[in-house]
């Protein structure tokens, strides 16, 4: 190796003088010394990478090597480091190896084996650093062969990179080694090697798994080897854990034990291999477990280790720890406390309750504060440190001023003396002590209840119920508060109500609480309440007669408590139930009764034919003469009174007076029904029957009297005079049978007869308004039927004489004295009558009356005289311009009459457009045209004044003759003239662009199918008004109203209350009204607010009369406008200036007044098509937000009108001349 080490230094130190140099000590002057310097000059002359230079070198070496004397080694050494330097710097690497190679023979042909194994390692070193692996693997495989021991040769031959080689060498090597610790070394190494090229394969492979095997083979020959080397043995642990082994890993475990002399190393060993034991091996892991134990008897991890894996709990698990703890106290004070505690726990389970309280107390003083305190608490209980646990807690709980800690000592101690002591008084009186602090705490309310129930204590159990059945929820809440109400109930029913209540309150509510809870509530006067619980009870139950008694129950207290309709519903349902159930019937009877019995709507009068057959039903089911008779007259009198069924009633009315003749007023419903159906022979016995009853006197004649006027009301005059002769027989002066017999003689035209009852019975009347009565009869006797013109002017004047205001009786007189020519009487009476007049209109109208009678006198200029004041003094009467009107048409002054009227006429107009508006105005008007013999101008007034008034008319419309555009010139307000008429329709979309109606605002949506009907009147309509495609919304968010909302496309939005209503003329109104504004092209203008008409208005002209400039115009609002209309303007529009100039001259300050004028001017187009002021009123109504409608009658009604510009001008335009011949145009 020296030899090998210096030829490769030589290989690499630098040429030229300093090589020379070591040449200088060969001999000089033999024939080697000159063979030498021969050879040293060459070499000075050499030239570097020159092939000549280099062979002459080699030949002059050559020749030296022959002359070298081969005595003396070391020049044959010089000799071959020269030449094998002179190789080295010629990078002939093959010469070099072979001189390495050959550098341990000798000169004189002798070997040395071992020089020549060191050359040949040299060379094989020379080659792995040239490059040749090939060779110097071959090379050190052939030193191996011969020479085995050498471990270099091997490791040399396996590392040149193929590491499987080199494994294989080692474990080869390795097997020639004698045993020993250098042996179980290098097969630790292979083992090593072996297991790192098993991780190097895939797992699953073949050569993996040989790999393990040999690795595996390795290590435990290197265990067996040299037992106390811990690496063979650990590296066959990793290899079995690796390949999940368990039985390998346990043999390694235990070859590792039996050859540890170690007892803690054992230990582990045996734990290790006791972790590894399978569940079913668990007596086998203890075993090896305890014998751990005993090399460490003190390990608590190894003891709790093996309590963990025995098959069994050892015995001595409670006192093991408790000799731990007591050896531990001082040292390890919370071990100790820890060990004894789970001690107590062992000797608790095994029932040693004393040994575990001893452990307890161990642990505390060894300082555990918090489960020590419990486990002695838990012994104490068992009667073991009772005494000494009582007697710490009770000073700390008296001291304490915690409200909590104090309530749980109490009931520690509490329990304390009932458990541990068994004195079940002392823990009594420490849990009333509780319940004095907080009456509300649970465990002690339970505990307490249980003691006393216990010992059967009920008075003191009462309270202690009632707070459980307050603090508790659920099912024990409802038994506590039924404990509560049966102890309750002993002393007084009325106070069982509040564990009542709490009972209720609980769902699902116990049958005994609602039944109590509906008792209850009927008492308190709740009976809606009580309504509710017989209903739950009604639910409760499946039996028929059950569910009907609690369902009349329900709906009787439903009644009281003013629920109608549900008592009516559940009186129904017990019906069907329980149909011979008559209470049931009588109770759904009344509860009709109460909800009503009007018979104007069909609900009504189910309502009362309902109830009328269920009283009938259960008179028929009742058994009580008395009930009967009082049930059956309820059923006639709604047939009679309400129902107008006068067969049934009297059915009924014939049972109650079989049953009961007196009973209430049968007997004349009775009497009635049998003279309004004819019945002569019902009544002949009824009266009968009547009569047979009576023995007074004066009673049998005022039944005779009864008798007689039924008998003349079934028209039975003969019996009926029979009968009242027979009552005038017995007292002939009596007035009711004198009245009755002069009536029957009138009826039957005796009125020779009727006289003389009527004479006798005016002496024999002394009550002044009975014998104004009776002359009142006498003289329409004398006046008419028994013509005496003395003896009815005597009768007309006792009637005065008596009662001289009575003005009807006047009037008589004068008539009776106009038929006998005694014209000035009749004058000198109307005077006393007009003198008597007290109200204007009766002055008005008797001043009328006597200026016919001097007409008809002859006293002309009188009567003339007396018409013109009664005109002048009642100028607001139609009665005295009528009278006086036709007094000058009756008497040739046809020119007076024409003047009187057309002032009255222009006095009225007058008035109306200065902003007058009374009643009165437009009474003159249809007077006017009356007289005139308009009959449609009158119609149309006296329609007006009807609609003024709120009564009902009945005037027919134009219908959709309304749409002409040509009846503008009509309808149309005076501001919106015919230019501004002609410039609106010509600019088309242009204010709908600038101003668009938000429709999204408002909600619209198209209408629905269900709708169309509506959709169909809208589209005839606007038909008529010249659009024959129109788009049709409605919206949710608006009322009673159509809006115009634009007109290009056509649109109208409809509030869904409008549109849901069934057709009516009130909507047909308001469907006109809009499409005039439609057709107009004004909806812009009609829904803008006044404060901005102007500047819209201002805006829309000046777009068309750029010279324009308006005054008294909001500058924004005005360029607001201008700007919107100026982008909207439309092309091709033409001239339109001279349209716009002309509106501009003629609207003046009016613009403002625009969107009043527009609708007013839809209203008329609306008036025409429905013709009846009432519904153009109401339709006003409704588009002004007023779902109600305008007030129906009265001084409000015409304030409303008057108030409102757009009622107002309507009923004003209802009585105009254009509006006459507007409908003149369309066909009226």
């Amino acid at each position: 190796m020296a030899i090998l080490a210096a030829s490769a230094v030589a290989a690499v130190l630098p040429t030229g003088d300093q090589r020379l140099t070591r040449l200088k000590y060969a001999a000089i002057g033999t024939p080697a010394s000159a063979a030498a310097a021969h050879l040293g000059r060459l070499l000075a002359a050499v030239k570097p990478d020159d092939p000549e230079s280099t062979a002459v070198v080699d030949s002059a070496l050559t020749e030296l090597a022959q002359h070298v004397d081969a005595s003396k080694p070391e020049r044959t050494a010089l000799l071959r480091a020269l030449s094998l330097e002179l190789d080295i710097e010629a990078k002939a690497a093959d010469r070099v190896a072979q001189t390495i190679a050959t550098w341990g023979a000798s000169l004189d042909g002798a070997e040395d084996r071992g020089a020549d194994t060191t050359g040949m390692l040299a060379a094989a070193l020379l080659a792995e650093i040239s490059g040749d692996g090939d060779r110097a693997r071959q090379v050190y495989a052939e030193v191996h062969r011969e020479e085995p021991v050498h471990e270099v040769t091997a490791r040399a031959s396996g590392g040149l990179g193929d590491p499987n080689m080199l494994v294989k060498m080692l474990r080869d090597h390795a097997d020639t080694l004698p045993s020993g610790m250098g042996k179980a070394l290098l097969l630790s190494e292979c083992a090593i090697r072996y297991a790192g090229l098993a991780l190097a394969q895939e797992e699953t492979s073949e050569d993996a798994t040989a790999f393990a095997t040999e690795a595996d083979a390795c290590a435990r020959q290197a265990a067996e080897i040299s037992p106390n080397l811990p690496i063979a043995v650990h590296l066959g642990e990793i290899a079995a854990r690796a390949r999940a082994d368990q039985s390998a890993l346990v043999e390694w475990l235990r070859f590792r034990r039996e050859a540890s002399d170690d007892p803690v190393e054992r230990a582990h060993d045996l734990t290790r291999e006791a972790l590894l034991m399978s569940d079913g091996e668990s007596n086998a892991a203890g075993s090896l477990l305890e014998e751990a134990l005993r090399a460490r008897p003190g390990d608590v991890g190894l003891r709790d280790l093996f309590e963990r894996l025995s098959g069994e709990p050892p015995s001595d698990r409670a006192t093991w720890r408790e000799q731990r703890a007591n050896a531990t106290a001082t040292e390890l004070p919370a071990e100790a406390a820890r060990l004894a505690l789970e001690a107590a726990l062992e000797y608790e389970r095994a029932g040693d309750v004393e040994a575990a309280a001893r452990c307890a107390k161990l642990a505390e003083s060894c300082g555990d504060k918090e489960l020590a305190p419990i486990a002695m608490n838990r012994f104490a209980l068992s009667g073991f440190g009772t005494s000494e646990l009582v007697d710490a807690l009770l000073p700390e709980a008296r001291a304490t001023e915690d409200l909590g800690l104090r309530l749980e000592l109490y009931e520690r101690l509490a329990e304390l003396d009932e458990r541990g002591r068994n004195d079940t008084a002392s823990g009594l009186l420490f849990r009333r002590s509780i319940l004095e602090e907080k009456p509300g705490h649970l465990r002690t309310l339970r505990r307490v209840a249980s003691v006393l129930m216990a010992e059967s204590r009920e008075d003191e159990l009462e309270p202690i119920a009632m707070e459980l059945a307050k603090n508790l929820d659920g099912g024990e809440a409802v038994a506590y508060a039924a404990l509560a109400a049966r102890l309750l109930q002993r002393q007084n029913w009325e106070q069982t109500a509040e564990p009542v209540k709490i009972a209720y309150a609980h769902q699902p509510r116990a049958i005994w609480a609602v039944r109590q809870m509906a008792a209850h509530a009927r008492a308190a006067g709740d009976h809606a309440l009580a309504a509710q619980c017989d209903s739950e009870l009604m639910t409760r139950t499946e039996r028929g007669l059950e569910r009907a008694t609690l369902g009349l129950r329900a709906a009787e207290a439903l009644r009281l408590s003013g629920d109608l309709v549900g008592a009516q519903g559940l009186l129904e349902e017990a019906v069907s139930l329980e149909p011979r159930h008559f209470m049931i019937r009588l109770a759904l009877a009344t509860v009709l009764e109460e909800l009503g019995l009007d018979v104007t709507d069909d609900a009504g009068k189910k309502r009362a034919s309902d109830a009328a057959e269920h009283l009938e039903a259960a008179a028929y089911l009742m058994q009580t003469p008395s009930w009967r008779a009082e049930t059956s007259y309820r059923a006639a009198v709604i047939y009679q009174d309400v129902l107008e069924d006068q067969e049934r009633a009297r059915a009924a009315l014939e049972r109650v007076w079989e049953v009961d003749a007196s009973h209430g007023d049968v007997f004349e419903r009775l009497r009635k029904l049998y003279v309004a159906t004819g019945a002569r022979n019902e009544l002949a016995e009824l009266l009968e029957r009547r009569l047979g009853g009576i023995e007074d006197p004066n009673q049998r004649v005022e039944m005779e009297v009864m008798r007689g006027r039924a008998l003349a009301e079934v028209g039975d005059a003969g019996a009926a005079k029979r009968a009242l002769a027979a009552a005038l027989e017995a007292n002939p002066d009596h007035a009711d049978a004198l009245a009755a017999f002069a009536e029957l003689c009138f009826t039957d035209g005796d009125y020779d007869g009727a006289e003389q009852a009527l004479i006798r019975l005016a002496r024999h009347t002394s009550d002044p308004d009975q014998q104004v009565a009776i002359y009142f009869r006498i003289g329409h006797l004398y006046d008419e039927l028994l013509p005496n013109q003395e003896r009815a002017e005597q009768a007309y004047l006792e009637i005065l004489k008596r009662r001289p205001e009575d003005s009807a009786a006047r009037e008589k007189l004068i008539d009776l004295y106009r038929r006998t020519g005694q014209v000035p009487r009749a004058v000198e009476e109307q005077n006393l009558l007009v003198n008597a007049a007290e109200s204007p209109e009766d002055k008005c109208k008797r001043t009328v009356e006597l200026a016919e009678l001097l007409e008809e006198q002859g006293e002309l200029k009188k009567a003339e005289s007396t018409l013109v004041v009664a005109r002048k003094s009642f100028p607001k009467s139609d009665l005295a311009l009528r009278a006086l009107v036709r007094f000058y048409q009756g008497n040739g002054q046809a020119p007076a009459a024409a003047v009187l009227l057309d002032r009255a006429v222009a006095d009225a107009r007058r008035a109306l457009g200065t902003g007058r508006f009374e009643g009165f105005l437009f009474e003159t008007l249809a007077t006017a045209a009356e007289l005139r013999g308009r009959e449609d101008a009158g119609a149309s007034a006296r329609a007006t004044v009807a609609a003024i008034d709120g009564y009902e008319t009945t005037i027919e419309g134009v219908g959709p003759k309304a749409g002409d555009a040509k009846l503008d010139e009509l309808l149309a307000p005076e501001v919106m003239s015919p230019a501004f008429r002609e410039l609106l329709l010509r600019t088309g979309p242009m204010l709908d662009a600038a101003y668009p109606y938000d429709l999204e605002g408002v909600r619209a949506q198209p209408l629905t199918p269900q709708q169309a009907p509506l959709a169909d009147e809208v589209r005839q309509i606007a038909g008529s008004y010249g659009m024959h495609q129109i788009n049709i919304m409605v919206s949710s968010t608006l009322g009673p109203v159509c809006i115009p909302a634009r007109s290009h496309p056509p649109t109208l939005v409809f509030g869904q209350v409008l549109a849901a209503q069934p057709p009516c003329q009130e909507r047909s109104f308001l469907i006109h009204r809009a499409m005039k504004v439609l057709q107009s092209n004004t909806t812009v203008l009609a829904r803008t607010a006044p404060i901005d008409l102007w500047p819209v208005v201002a805006a829309y002209l000046k777009v068309f009369s750029p010279p324009f400039s308006p005054q008294g115009v909001d500058a924004g609002r005005f360029s607001d406008a201008y700007g919107r209309l100026s982008r909207a303007l439309p092309q091709g529009l033409g001239e339109v200036g001279v349209l716009a100039a002309d509106v501009i001259g003629n609207i003046g300050n009016r613009a403002s007044t625009l969107n009043a004028a527009i609708n007013g001017w839809g209203s008329r187009a609306g008036l025409l098509a429905v013709g009846d002021p009432n519904i153009a009123l109401t339709g006003i109504a409704w588009a002004g937000g007023n779902a109600n409608g305008p007030p129906a009658t009265g001084k409000d009604r015409l304030t409303w009108i008057g108030r409102n510009a757009e009622a107002r001008d309507i009923v004003i335009f209802s009585v105009s001349d254009a509006y006459v011949e507007a409908r003149g145009r369309s066909g009226i």
